[in-house]
């Protein structure tokens, strides 16, 4: 079973469209390339437990900058300084082995009643 990645059902749909390849976590250690290697496999998810899919994906690269070179981050992660570091993963998703139909009801609109 791969590491899993769980993000926020906003984000995970853009990386489900393909808009989103880099994850911003604040650096520690779960959050460090010790863990997340390069190369590594992994699963991107909206729960912990799958039940909304998983789309595979691969990190491709990591970097720990500090806050100051995303001073937007410092709004999201509060208490946070700008000396602060912050871990970034890049991952590659390999559309050929990723089965949209099981993620369709996320992608439809909803239509307001």
């Amino acid at each position: 079973m791969p590491l899993l990645l769980v993000v926020r059902k906003p984000y995970f749909l853009e990386f489900l469209r393909g808009e989103k390849t880099i994850e911003y976590r604040r650096y520690g250690p779960r959050w460090c390339e010790s863990i997340w290697r390069v190369g590594r496999e992994i699963g991107i998810s909206m729960t912990y437990d799958g039940r909304y899919g998983q789309l595979p994906a691969t990190v491709t690269k990591t970097e720990a900058p500090p806050f100051s070179a995303h001073p937007e981050m410092l709004d999201f992660y509060e208490g946070s300084k700008p000396t602060d570091k912050l871990f970034l993963i890049h991952v590659d998703i390999p559309w050929e082995r990723v089965d949209l139909s099981q993620f369709q009801r996320l992608l439809e609109p909803r239509l307001a009643l």
